[in-house]
């Protein structure tokens, strides 16, 4: 799989779902057996997440995540498993889904 786009409802579970598939993720990674009935996985080069956090700057969260991802892009190595729980999701619905066109 290429990537997949998560979506539902407010408090559907979407980001225990993510945070248990990257957890299970970094835990096949170290070698360590992870709890599934079954799963396939290959390593990664890399592990990368953006889950939201308290603004630490004088940038908007919007920027600060762009920021982010730009950062992610350039340096992380091309076989990085990337995981973003609702980049964007500060901004016009408009803006941040044309920001995530150019990302996907």
């Amino acid at each position: 799989m290429d990537g997949a786009l998560i979506f539902g409802k407010n408090s559907s579970g979407k980001t225990v779902y993510l945070r248990a598939v990257g957890t299970a993720q970094l835990l096949m990674q170290a070698g360590f057996p992870i709890a599934a009935a079954s799963a396939v996985m290959c390593l990664r080069d890399g592990v990368c997440t953006l889950f939201a956090s308290a603004e630490k700057s004088n940038m908007s969260r919007f920027e600060t995540e762009a920021a982010a991802i730009d950062e992610y892009m350039k340096t992380m190595p091309c076989n990085t498993f990337y995981l973003f729980n609702e980049p964007f999701q500060s901004t016009e619905y408009k803006e941040g889904a044309e920001g995530l066109f150019y990302i996907l």
